[in-house]
């Protein structure tokens, strides 16, 4: 057996698609146990209105779009510092 599976391209394709599937896998299982998750009307941080388009998009959001990049933007910050 010579171990050849395809061309670069073939294998490209391969990897893409299994990143697809497993991100639509993550996203379904995630949609599983946050249904019926009531979502917050007013942003925990910063008290203003989260749009119905994003309570619906995201079951169970407690931040509005702003607040929820600079928490991201935090946790990442404080991971990276630990990791130095």
């Amino acid at each position: 057996m010579s171990g050849y599976i395809g061309n670069a391209a073939d294998a490209a394709q391969q990897i893409a698609d299994d990143n697809v599937g497993n991100g639509v896998y993550a996203i379904r299982h995630a949609m599983r146990y946050s249904y019926g998750v009531i979502s917050a009307t007013v942003c925990k941080e910063c008290g203003e209105d989260i749009p119905e388009g994003r309570r619906r998009a995201v079951p169970g959001v407690k931040f509005c779009v702003d607040c929820q990049d600079h928490n991201m933007v935090a946790r990442r910050v404080k991971m990276l510092t630990k990791m130095l």
